[in-house]
């Protein structure tokens, strides 16, 4: 079953969230560290997963986290205010455009994702091929 029509174009964040919440590798309001020994327990190259960025940003309110290599890279996924897309990393020439953040996943599980490692100033890429569930552990309430 498909859906046939798709409303007028104007995913608020809201929306946006409702369709990564039925997602494997959406992790929402996690922190970076829960994030990172996740993929670090899962320990395969191209495990990644999306979290909610801890600033709260609109201009970056959500990160890409991937694993390659035995690194966890931590990619901003910016948003465009003037045309409603969404961008990986820094801003820079020449950059891809996606229309939601589940477009990005979908694009880098066929493209590879260029990974730079700004410490060592190498640069890896990797298709994003793993989903990881971060576990939460038993919440205080």
């Amino acid at each position: 079953g498909s859906s046939g029509s798709s409303g007028p174009f104007n995913s608020t964040f809201a929306d946006q969230e409702a369709e990564l919440l039925g997602k494997p590798w959406y992790a929402g309001a996690c922190d970076r560290k829960s994030a990172e020994e996740a993929l670090h327990r899962s320990n395969k190259d191209g495990s990644f997963l999306i979290r909610k960025s801890s600033g709260h940003d609109s201009k970056q309110p959500y990160t890409l986290v991937a694993f390659f290599n035995k690194r966890v890279y931590n990619i901003p996924v910016r948003f465009i205010e003037a045309t409603k897309q969404y961008a990986l990393g820094k801003k820079k020439n020449g950059e891809e455009y996606f229309g939601s953040v589940v477009e990005i996943v979908n694009s880098h599980q066929h493209n590879p994702l260029v990974l730079i490692d700004s410490q060592n100033n190498t640069k890896d890429s990797t298709r994003l091929k793993y989903a990881v569930k971060v576990s939460s552990g038993p919440s205080s309430g």
